[in-house]
């Protein structure tokens, strides 16, 4: 047998590792509420808000990505964005279920006529199975169904169809109520006197008399089988690991008891799921052996579930119910740390971290790990300008002063200047420092303004140095000033523009961040618009940091962004024609998508752990980039239909069209799960005019009138990052004279 799902497949540890991790696991889960590999984004889909009916009985997703989903009257395939009908082989009111193999076949169970069909996932057509059609000994559990057909067993779960010969059952009782995989080559048959375990070729019976079961689950490779009392046998390849095992106090509290107890169980391969008071829990092993579940954290309740499935190329799970739809869990990559207790005081901006691991703001000290307290700085501290210097000092600003304070020695000094400095950037004993229309620096405590922009007043918003030049980004443009001669070089592609920042990059290029624009790139003393994502969400860029692997982050006012600098290199030395921008918003982690930047310096910034810190207006945003996988759009593209006017075509035989036709219509899909700003598709008709165009978020490309000749539509998908990295789909078609 194969594996279905590799990610909960069991992996074959020994007994004493599963008591030591998974433990720890759960202690460490149940009491950090910022973990985010526990916390879920919740896309709820129902008939308030899309075509989804509230009694979904079930659903599955394919080899190529699309979820397919059987609800009491329509049949559908959903790709990320849209739904498509889909006719059932039979009357609608019959009745249907999907179930899937472990090698990815799905099949419609038609539950009225107990008839098998397999399903075509390119066509949408089904196919009846003969050989499944009779009605002899059928039995459904909350898991699985299984059907005894001429001695042998064939057996439906969730993600899997097997079969067995019927004797195995013999000495263990006539009937199984439930089925289990243990791992990608051993299975679990539990019988209403005993259970089976079948490992290739050997099989081992178990009886278990006179004990009714009111849980059967099986976590990482463990067969657990829990009676009213809360109390359990666990089995282990077959052999009994424990029997008659009570919950102990301590270990497992009240709560614990509670879930198990009155829980609704769901399975998904070797792992289980439990929700109770809608919540989800997913189980783990722990001391002792006794299963606990913690709890996976999601920002809405999941009431009613019925079966649950994890999509094997976009990793999210998605769960079925009787009448509140579809749930679709996205695990959040990003934590979030703000002040649950007090929501007005979860906007942050300048930061700096000290040399304890501590984060400060002029208001608040963030601990390592987490907890927000209260503190100010100085009296009247500005939120705009912090830097933390070699030997432990802060600085800062108030209204009219630049201050320095040793957190240390609790000393501080106020150097007064008339103006609030916006940010601070130095070398060696010097401190420069920017207000509004100043340049300056501090030197032996003394402080010296070395060019005044008097009437023009810029309103500065960041300066960079760089060797015997200042960079200086202000809402009036940005400009190069030379420290030796007191020059002040304005740079002509960005007059007048907004701009927050410039990022110096390893080899000495800069990301400049600007309002109401687009970025922009500092090449090789050259300056180069770079192209806003498909959303246009870019036109108000903070500023960005650089990570090890070569990635800049962006922060924006409207979500972060992710970008490759080789791909900017490429882009504006003409090498690649698409510059790709991964997307991230609320959904993977954010209380906000409005991350604070402009005057606020620095409004991020890497730890010493080589975490990254982002201010937003709803809390500061921490990850490690290292760790953050963009889910990028993998699958392919296909052409679903091809009409002219009202006629369906082959899109497999030579096309051929006659003129005079009012719609050429082409319909493309491909399943897409994540942001659709990170989704491009475009199509360009070779015989028209050869430009590229994007395709419409419901995938239609339609042509309303065209000239006889041959032509050859293409389609092409971004699949992400590096150069000339797209996939294709084509289609040749003439239209006749």
């Amino acid at each position: 047998m194969k594996q279905v799902n590799k990610e909960f497949s069991s992996p074959g540890f020994t007994q004493i590792f599963y008591v030591i991790v998974f433990s720890l696991l759960f202690s460490f889960t149940a009491n950090s509420q910022s973990q985010k590999n526990n916390s879920f984004s919740l896309i709820h889909l129902n008939e308030e808000n899309s075509v989804v009916e509230n009694n979904t009985i079930s659903i599955a997703d394919d080899k190529y990505g699309y979820l397919w989903i059987v609800g009491s009257s329509d049949f559908m395939r959903y790709d990320g964005r849209n739904f498509k009908k889909i006719k059932y082989p039979a009357n609608p009111s019959d009745g249907y279920a999907l179930y899937k193999n472990y090698i990815g076949d799905i099949y419609l169970f038609n539950r009225s006529k107990n008839i098998f069909y397999l399903l075509n996932v390119e066509t949408g057509s089904a196919k009846e199975m003969p050989l499944m059609k009779r009605k002899n000994n059928c039995y459904f559990s909350s898991s699985n169904f299984v059907i005894n057909l001429e001695d042998y067993l064939h057996v439906f779960n969730s993600l899997s169809v097997d079969t067995f010969k019927s004797s195995l059952l013999k000495g263990i009782g006539e009937t199984i109520s439930d089925f289990f995989y243990a791992d990608s080559s051993s299975v679990y048959l539990v019988a209403d006197s005993g259970i089976v375990f079948i490992e290739k070729d050997k099989v081992k019976k178990i009886k278990i008399p006179g004990i009714s079961w009111k849980k059967k689950f099986m976590v990482d490779g463990i067969l657990f089988l829990k009676d009213s009392n809360e109390v359990f046998d666990a089995y282990s390849k077959g052999n009994i690991l424990y029997k008659q095992k009570k919950m102990q106090p301590g270990r497992n509290n009240t709560d614990q008891k509670k879930i198990f107890h009155s829980g609704t169980l769901l399975h998904l391969n070797n792992a289980s799921f439990i929700q109770s008071d809608n919540r989800l829990y997913k189980m783990v092993v722990g001391l002792d052996f006794i299963p606990v579940c913690f709890l996976l954290n999601t920002d809405q309740e999941i009431k009613n579930p019925v079966r649950i499935g994890f999509h094997e190329i976009y990793k999210f799970y998605y769960i079925t119910t009787y009448i509140n739809g579809i749930y679709m869990l996205f695990p959040k990559q990003f934590k979030t740390i703000y002040n649950k207790n007090d929501p007005s005081e979860n906007s942050f901006f300048a930061q700096l971290e000290l040399d304890d691991s501590s984060l400060y703001t002029p208001t608040r000290r963030i601990e390592k790990n987490g907890e927000i307290l209260q503190v100010s700085l100085v009296d009247s501290a500005m939120g705009w300008g912090l830097y933390h210097d070699k030997e432990g000092n802060i600085w800062g600003s108030t209204r009219s002063c630049i201050f320095k304070f040793n957190y240390k020695t609790q000393k501080l000094n106020k150097y007064l200047i008339h103006q609030a400095a916006i940010c601070f950037e130095s070398e060696g004993d010097t401190l420069w420092f920017a207000t509004r229309d100043r340049i300056g620096y501090i030197l032996q405590d003394m402080v010296h303004f070395v060019y005044d922009f008097k009437n023009k007043s810029p309103n500065i918003n960041h300066i960079k140095r760089i060797k015997n030049n200042i960079y200086i980004s202000s809402d009036l443009g940005f400009y190069k000033f030379n420290i030796s001669n007191r020059s002040l070089i304005p740079i002509s592609e960005l007059a007048e523009k907004t701009v927050y920042n410039a990022c110096l990059l390893p080899d000495s290029s800069m990301f400049i961040a600007v309002s109401n624009d687009r970025p922009y790139y500092y090449y090789k003393e050259k300056v180069y618009p770079l192209p806003l994502d498909k959303e246009g969400k870019l036109s108000i860029s903070y500023y960005g940091i650089y990570d090890k692997k070569g990635f800049i982050w962006i922060p924006s006012s409207k979500g972060l962004f992710q970008v490759k600098k080789s791909d900017i290199d490429n882009f504006v030395t003409g090498k690649n024609k698409h510059l790709y921008y991964f997307y991230y918003d609320k959904k993977n982690g954010f209380n906000s998508n409005e991350f604070n930047g402009g005057a606020c310096n620095p409004g991020g910034l890497i730890k010493y752990n080589g975490e990254f810190s982002l201010s937003s207006l709803n809390g500061m945003v921490w990850f490690k980039p290292e760790s953050i996988v963009p889910s990028l759009p993998k699958a392919s593209i296909r052409i679903d239909h091809i009409k002219v006017d009202s006629l369906l075509l082959d899109a497999l035989s030579e096309i051929k069209i006659q003129s005079g036709f009012n719609h050429l219509l082409f319909e493309i899909s491909v399943p897409y799960f994540d942001h659709p700003n990170n989704l491009i598709v475009e199509y360009s008709l070779e015989g028209l005019d050869n430009e590229w165009y994007p395709v419409a978020s419901d995938g239609k490309i339609l042509f309303t009138s065209l000239s006889a000749g041959a032509y050859f539509l293409k389609v092409r998908k971004i699949n992400g990052f590096g150069i000339d990295n797209y996939s294709y789909i084509n289609c040749k078609f003439i239209v006749l004279p």
